[in-house]
């Protein structure tokens, strides 16, 4: 006889222009068979965020939103065990370090990997400006450190420890954040929910390591394209670990703003129609007519993604094959236009790139949603699959 054991997690994703929330439930036992955790709630405030706003406003909204979807899990009354809050751009800055070391006999240890990844850390902190020069007496921290490979003497390995070795290389994943929006975000918690534990992610990292373990491990190499309210963020992932991350300012509510204006009606309207058009609903002269208005809003948006991509490939060739993921299913016209004729010179054959959009039937299978939710959340869901790898 054995003894399940549960734990009860509240998540919360914050980005530029929603907070999502989701309780999940994950469970183990003795005997390692795989419990698929349970999400019980899951629900995403939309942010009315206009493009003129002052920087004040912007995080008053962020906080109260903030406070609205904690005080949503309160009252369920449900026992949380802990809180992990995801943050996307533009709350955190990231970076990809490649830590080396050489010299004769050198000893691997534990102590010594960590050493080498806190005086990198100090000297991110050192050389980076804070995040946000508003924030009167504000200081940057390091809130996430990730390992994501390690090589003795020019080899690969797992088991690094114990051994000597004339080259020693750690491939080390960096979020750097704010400490002030950290140490309110925790005493929302507390008055809501409770002196309870808090840990910080970026949702890159997050994407990144369940896109590649879980649901992608045969691609060694793939970009994810995060398209958010006000941001489309780029992750790149070559030799299985996460090299580049740059984001640009046209995202979801690019698209809906400037349908909107083109259409000469307000922005509900606008996502209602992008969302027919996105599911395949628009009867065949509106599709045509939405595809027409739609033709300098793709241009303007694949010419800030190339600017990007030339930026990436100053360091790193790009892969073919990228995953979109998105607030809702608007996303799937940015991963359509990922195949558009002009970013085929991206590519190192010269064709198209191979895009492919995220929804429920990518990760569904790997948890359980009761949630009710019409449309699942893949943000809160990648989220859950992370808390589950990394309990």
């Amino acid at each position: 006889m054995f003894i399940k054991k549960k734990k009860t997690i509240a998540i919360f994703d914050i980005g530029s222009s929603s907070i999502g929330v989701a309780i999940a439930t994950f469970s183990t036992d003795p005997k390692k068979t795989q419990i698929l955790p349970v999400i019980s709630l899951a629900k995403r405030y939309q942010l009315q965020i206009s493009e003129k706003i002052t920087f004040k406003s912007f995080i008053n909204i962020i906080f109260t939103a903030f406070d609205k979807s904690a005080e949503e899990i309160s009252r369920k009354k449900i026992k949380i065990d802990k809180v992990v809050i995801f943050l996307a751009s533009p709350f955190y800055l990231s970076k990809t370090n490649i830590i080396k070391k050489s010299g004769d006999n050198i000893l691997v240890s534990d102590t010594l990997i960590k050493s080498l990844i806190e005086a990198k850390s100090q000297s991110m902190i050192k050389n980076q400006p804070v995040l946000y020069p508003d924030l009167i007496g504000d200081e940057s921290y390091v809130f996430e450190n990730n390992i994501m490979q390690i090589k003795l003497n020019d080899y690969q390995t797992n088991n690094p420890y114990g051994k000597k070795v004339k080259s020693l290389s750690v491939v080390n994943y960096s979020a750097l954040g704010s400490k002030k929006i950290a140490t309110k975000l925790k005493e929302v918690i507390i008055r809501r929910l409770g002196r309870l534990p808090v840990d910080f992610h970026s949702f890159t990292f997050a994407a990144f390591s369940v896109w590649q373990e879980i649901i992608s491990s045969n691609k060694r190499n793939f970009m994810l394209l995060d398209i958010t309210g006000e941001i489309s963020d780029v992750t790149v992932v070559t030799d299985d670990y996460l090299v580049e991350n740059v984001s640009f300012p046209r995202g979801r509510n690019y698209l809906i703003r400037e349908t909107a204006k083109a259409l000469k009606t307000n922005n509900e309207e606008a996502l209602s129609t992008l969302k027919e058009y996105a599911t395949g609903n628009l009867d065949e002269y509106y599709k045509k007519n939405l595809e027409t208005v739609l033709q300098p809003i793709k241009k303007e948006w694949i010419k800030s993604l190339s600017e990007a991509f030339t930026l990436i490939m100053e360091s790193v060739l790009l892969p073919e094959t990228v995953y979109t993921i998105g607030d809702d299913v608007t996303a799937r016209i940015f991963a359509l236009w990922l195949e558009e004729k002009e970013l085929a010179h991206f590519s190192l054959v010269n064709k198209p790139l191979v895009s492919h959009f995220i929804d429920e039937s990518k990760w569904g299978e790997y948890c359980i949603d009761q949630s009710h939710q019409k449309t699942k959340d893949s943000f809160l869901g990648i989220e859950t699959l992370f808390c589950q790898k990394n309990l």
